[in-house]
């Protein structure tokens, strides 16, 4: 039963990664992991090619994670929608609508929802690992039939295989089951060394048969 509760465990954290529509990839810190950092409220009477731009797709500060570490500065539409390459002009722009004199601090990777989830996800997988290792060594995991072999008692004496298994009658009872077991024995054993006699069979004698005249 264990061993099925942590085959079911597994499938259900591998299903779930692999479900995921998170463009990171399978593992963490793999291919490319979109994260918003700031929204933009565009106030009107905007002008300027870069800021009317912009402000059709109402861009948002994001970043783009390439890995765990490195990244770059994008527009962060919607989840789910493809990011927006930004060039310095677009970058400055959207730092002067957002009242900002310079870049936020650098996320974390973690900070996304979607990346702390699949990090939880690959941490419970390998705990669920980890703890079948130890107990398939422990021996918890392991058949009853891929167990020791059961100890044969070779000393034991062949008259008595009735009375080892009979430990819960009586006393009377198990005298019988001996006193049976011992002259089946008693029989076989004659009946091997041929000993016992054929059946005779009765003489067949003939009837007299009266004579008449002279001796």
């Amino acid at each position: 039963m264990l061993r099925a509760a942590v085959a079911a465990i597994t499938m259900l954290v591998t299903t779930c990664m692999l479900t995921s529509t998170a463009s990171a990839g399978i593992l963490p810190c793999t291919g490319q992991s979109l994260i918003k950092v700031q929204d933009v409220f565009y106030p009107r009477g905007l002008e300027g090619r870069q800021i009317i731009k912009l402000l059709e797709q109402q861009v948002n500060l994001g970043y783009l994670f390439k890995g765990c570490f490195k990244g770059e500065w994008v527009g962060f539409i919607a989840e789910g929608q493809p990011h927006i390459p930004l060039t310095d002009q677009q970058l400055r722009a959207l730092l002067y609508v957002t009242g900002l004199k310079e870049l936020p601090p650098t996320p974390s990777y973690w900070s996304s929802p979607e990346n702390h989830r699949k990090g939880v996800m690959w941490l419970i997988l390998g705990l669920v690992v980890i703890i079948a290792a130890v107990l398939q060594q422990m021996g918890v995991m392991t058949r009853k039939d891929e167990g020791a072999e059961p100890e044969v008692n070779f000393n034991a004496a062949p008259g008595n295989s009735l009375a080892a298994n009979v430990d819960g009658i009586p006393t009377s009872y198990r005298s019988a089951l001996s006193a049976v077991e011992r002259a089946a024995s008693e029989h076989t054993r004659v009946a091997i060394a041929g000993t016992m006699a054929p059946p005779r069979q009765p003489s067949q004698q003939s009837p007299q048969v009266a004579r008449f005249g002279k001796r």
